[in-house]
């Protein structure tokens, strides 16, 4: 029976996704001046930011990564104005088992990767 335990909380733990860090932030990210609401979470499917609009109510949602893609831990940092346009980017730090990437979500559905 000890055996069975051992297996089933292994079994348990491989299906956890990486960390993350829980986090909720506002920000007017699509520039219709109206503050949408951020916030980091998984799914089966991996990690991810989503970024509610509630002026039309839309939730976007942007894959960072998953245990399968060696995502090991995911950081809102916060939010900046990185391109010069309406509208603040979501600035995010990713940890993969590579190594640490800065990502930063921009409204227009692009996720940009730099180290």
């Amino acid at each position: 029976m000890k055996i069975t335990k051992k297996v089933i909380s292994f079994l348990a733990l491989l299906s956890v996704p990486c960390i993350t860090q829980a986090a909720i932030l506002y920000a007017d990210t699509n520039g219709d001046g109206v503050t949408d609401t951020i916030a980091s979470a998984a799914d089966t499917y991996g990690d991810y930011v989503q970024i509610y609009h509630p002026n039309t109510g839309i939730t976007n949602k942007y894959y960072i990564g998953s245990v399968s893609t060696g995502l090991t831990s995911l950081r809102m940092v916060g939010t900046a104005n990185t391109n010069g346009l309406a509208g603040q980017e979501v600035v995010v730090l990713a940890t993969f088992s590579s190594g640490a990437q800065v990502i930063v979500i921009d409204d227009a559905n692009a996720v940009k990767r730099s180290t």
